[in-house]
């Protein structure tokens, strides 16, 4: 499948049982919300959420065009230029619009005949925040934080934030990853099926559930259990409306977030390792020669109560970034970690990638200057490096 025309969901909608009765001239439409800021992060706080629809009846090549990009609303930002606390009362104008224009009768001059027009939105394309402020879910960082499937995330005292180490889940029965019961932290070979798929049906029982909660603590404990809270506007109002089929994984941020990761701790930086970092692996039992000192223990428990105080901004925020880097620079060298010269290789032969004419990116010092990419940068570094075998190259591992 190389295209949204090619799946099952397109063909099912366009025959003759489905949404558009066989009707090719049957409106499909993507939706993207996103909160940006206009202006410079350093000048001014501000999140507005522009509304825009896609035409996937166009061909790819010319669907995304700015042209042919419809932009339908703006939510503005709120107070002290905040995020909304809630869009469904702007997303309530562009639903009824929609449904009031299915049905509509239109002319087509190309048959000289008048037509029923049919309209739907097929894919809503949002970030893993977006996902939780718009449908009402946990997202990521709660324990069921998967809005596709009902996969169970754990609490890390040391890292202080939920974690989800059984992706080896994901993986073929037979994949040697399986079998590996030193590396993974469950010690064991992992016959688990893929975690249970999430269903609309069984989504929506879990708002309702939420709306009927007796209090708030019992409330509090579904949105947990179940990763959802109440009900919105678009299961209540959109006929045929499924969020599970409709949405789908976040992959420029998914990889943005992987690659950093990935040379952050090939670079030793903090927070990725740090003494919390090894605390955490001492306590899963794994890379016992990369675990810290007694002094290191203490530090990074330091590190970590900072990090778990209220009001942790400001001052706090920059001790616990100052524990965190301290620590990292002191502990026992970590098996991935690159030496300073492999680092200064790495990032020299970044600057000798050789790209496509015209192509506006640049990879540069990728290891010693990370924070100074942006999610689409990184993802250009996975295109570009990574599926070439490039980035292994960089690192001198090779």
């Amino acid at each position: 499948m190389t295209d949204i025309h090619d799946s099952l969901k397109w063909k099912e909608a366009f025959n003759d049982k489905g949404t558009f009765q066989g009707d090719p001239r049957g409106v499909a439409l993507s939706s993207c919300l996103d909160g940006l800021n206009p202006w410079s992060k350093n000048k001014a706080t501000y999140s507005m959420w522009p509304i825009v629809l896609g035409q996937l009846n166009l061909p790819r090549q010319i669907r995304y065009q700015f042209a042919n990009l419809l932009l339908v609303g703006i939510i503005p930002s709120q107070t002290e230029g905040g995020e909304p606390k809630d869009l469904d009362p702007y997303l309530e104008v562009l639903v009824d619009e929609i449904l009031a224009l299915c049905g509509c009768k239109l002319y087509d001059a190309y048959r000289n005949a008048p037509f029923t027009v049919k309209v739907k939105i097929m894919v809503y394309v949002v970030d893993y925040q977006g996902l939780g402020k718009l449908f009402l879910l946990t997202a990521t960082g709660s324990k069921r934080g998967c809005a596709w499937c009902l996969l169970k995330g754990q609490y890390c005292k040391h890292l202080n934030k939920v974690v989800y180490p059984s992706n080896r889940r994901f993986l073929p029965l037979e994949h040697e990853l399986r079998k590996d019961c030193k590396r993974f932290p469950e010690h064991t070979v992992e016959k688990r099926d893929r975690p249970t798929y999430r269903t609309f049906q069984q989504d929506v029982s879990f708002h309702k559930a939420y709306d009927g909660a007796k209090n708030k603590s019992q409330a509090n404990k579904l949105a947990a259990g179940t990763g959802c809270r109440g009900g919105y506007l678009l299961a209540e109002k959109n006929p045929g409306f499924d969020r599970v089929e409709e949405t789908t994984p976040d992959a420029m941020h998914t990889i943005a977030v992987q690659m950093k990761h990935l040379c952050r701790c090939l670079a030793g930086k903090a927070p990725e390792d740090s003494a919390a970092v090894r605390l955490q692996e001492k306590a899963l039992n794994r890379f016992p020669e990369s675990w810290p000192t007694a002094d290191d223990d203490i530090q990074g428990e330091k590190s970590t109560s900072v990090k778990s105080c209220k009001g942790g901004k400001g001052t706090q925020t920059r001790k616990s970034k100052k524990h965190q880097d301290q620590s990292s620079n002191s502990l026992p060298p970590a098996p991935f970690v690159l030496t300073k010269n492999q680092l200064e290789e790495a990032d020299r032969r970044a600057k000798q990638v050789v790209l496509p004419a015209g192509d506006s990116f640049h990879p540069g010092p990728i290891f010693s200057r990370i924070s100074r990419l942006n999610s689409h940068e990184w993802k250009e570094v996975l295109q570009k490096c990574v599926d070439d075998n490039v980035l292994a190259r960089l690192s001198g591992t090779t």
